[in-house]
């Protein structure tokens, strides 16, 4: 046994080892008490086996490190809770991807308009009716997402060329999107009646 000095005083303090190994042991048993549980749970949450497996295998992964500092009293919530903030994240990042790839069916590159001076023909074409909405965004927006899609600049390239953070990228790309998808859904409506 070493000896540690903490405020004044001696403490006996046992090597590390049996204590990883102590928690180890309980961990694995926990993992066996709670795997049904948690798989199901994990089930439920994404729809099909493959995904909750990759799910709890996941979370048990994050949670040792954790369980092994004894950071974590409660494991199976602690589990449950990392399950539910993985599938939320990768759903998340599954519809920002399906969003992506609908904004790049498109053909940013070709604008067939001459400038947003120019005036605006009145055409039903989604070339003129894209750019339209883009001219028609705040400058620092359209900033972005011209770099973003139009030139296929990564986030880091376009806060360099801009001079401002990749949060702020991100911010004004998401707004002006939105922007852009609630003009090109007015417009698709206004075309229809």
């Amino acid at each position: 046994m070493k000896r540690v000095r903490k405020d004044m005083q001696t403490m006996r303090v046992a090597p590390a080892f049996s204590l990883t190994q102590d928690r180890l042991e309980t961990f694995a048993h926990k993992v066996q008490a709670t795997k049904a549980d948690l798989g199901r749970f994990a089930y439920l949450v994404v729809g099909s086996s493959t995904g909750a497996d990759d799910l709890l295998a996941e979370a048990y992964a994050r949670a040792w490190p954790h369980y092994r500092r004894g950071e974590i009293d409660n494991l199976p919530a602690y589990l449950r809770r990392s399950i539910a903030n993985l599938a939320n994240g990768r759903l998340r990042r599954i519809r920002l991807e399906r969003r992506e790839v609908a904004t790049r069916r498109i053909d940013w590159r070709t604008p067939r308009m001459e400038s947003p001076d120019g005036g605006f023909e009145n055409r039903g074409d989604t070339q003129d009716q894209l750019w339209q909405a883009i001219w028609s965004l705040p400058a620092k927006q359209r900033a972005v997402v011209v770099l973003r899609h139009a030139e296929d600049r990564s986030e880091e390239e376009t806060a360099d060329l801009l001079g401002i953070s990749v949060g702020t990228v991100k911010s004004r790309l998401a707004r002006g999107l939105a922007a852009l998808r609630e003009k090109l859904e007015h417009q698709e409506r206004g075309s229809r009646s």
